[in-house]
């Protein structure tokens, strides 16, 4: 299957383009509202960096003047750069996204230090934990994906939720003022419950409840 790629460069020398066409590249368009994730040139792109040859080449202990690739849908390069994430948040294409919010909460963390980065042999920068923890709050709580609109439990896994206590999100913050949600599975994890409440300084025109991933229904209060 053939694909097109957005160019490295839109002019001047292409050849060291390279190093930065994951982390600086064309895949930020989704994530700054410039392109949508469905748009061919975007899905190509995206599976440069998947399935790609530089994928079946890349070595895990070279250096960064690689060509970056997708690790379980994290950025080899730098972790906080994995705008890929956001392709499949727009796309609902729940594998991918926790994949890699997953491969975030684990990958670009030190285990040492619990600071953040442990990247490129080394501790690196402080903003690495920005991506994973707003993604999974999109997950649960999403004012993004639809203009006035809000979205709960979108993209939310199973493994978040418990028949013995409460999954609790308490004054989570979203364009519309913040918000609460309490989730917990009942009738033997057929059903989930869900109570949700905001202090809106303006209300959105609409929300929704997504059904759950699980057999059985979401009841939503």
């Amino acid at each position: 299957m053939e694909h097109t790629l957005v160019p490295h460069l839109l002019s001047g020398d292409n050849r060291y383009a390279w190093e930065g066409y994951l982390d600086i590249g064309p895949l930020t368009l989704v994530y700054a509202g410039l392109a949508e994730a469905n748009e061919p040139i975007m899905r190509g792109t995206l599976a440069w960096f998947r399935n790609g040859p530089t994928t079946r080449t890349h070595r895990k202990d070279a250096d960064f003047t690689q060509p970056a690739i997708l690790d379980h849908e994290m950025s080899s390069y730098e972790p906080c750069y994995s705008w890929n994430a956001f392709h499949s948040w727009q796309t609902g294409d729940r594998q991918h996204f926790l994949e890699g919010v997953y491969s975030l909460l684990a990958g670009a963390y030190s285990r040492q230090t619990y600071s953040v980065c442990e990247m490129r042999g080394g501790i690196a920068a402080c903003v690495h934990w920005l991506p994973s923890v707003y993604l999974a709050r999109l997950a649960v709580i999403d004012d993004q994906i639809e203009q006035n609109e809000l979205h709960l439990l979108r993209l939310a896994p199973l493994a978040w939720f418990d028949a013995n206590r409460p999954s609790r999100f308490e004054k989570i913050p979203t364009c519309y003022g913040p918000v609460n949600l309490v989730t917990k599975l009942a009738d033997h994890g057929k059903t989930l419950e869900v109570q949700f409440a905001g202090r809106f300084h303006h209300r959105p025109a609409g929300s929704s409840c997504t059904s759950h991933p699980s057999p059985g229904s979401s009841r939503c209060g």
